[in-house]
């Protein structure tokens, strides 16, 4: 008989990374570990900066739908 690999949940199928703008119009990151995320003033900024934290791997960013809001929400510590 065959081995078989390792299962792949769905979860690792999906992007790490969404770009989208906020109802500010602020351009947000947000990243689906909750590890970073952040705003910025461009969507080019925004792209590079979830690119570079996921070393560039294909599919590990996505682009939000246009007309999609995106909220940024910060995890404060107590």
């Amino acid at each position: 008989m065959g081995s078989v690999g390792p299962q792949r949940s769905f979860a690792s199928n999906l992007p790490r990374f969404t770009v989208g703008r906020d109802h500010h119009g602020w351009w947000v990151v947000i990243d689906r570990e909750d590890r970073v995320g952040g705003l910025f003033s461009s969507e080019e900024a925004a792209v590079h900066f979830a690119a570079g934290e996921c070393a560039h791997q294909p599919g590990a960013v996505c682009r939000a739908k246009a007309g999609e809001v995106v909220e940024l929400h910060a995890k404060i510590p107590f």
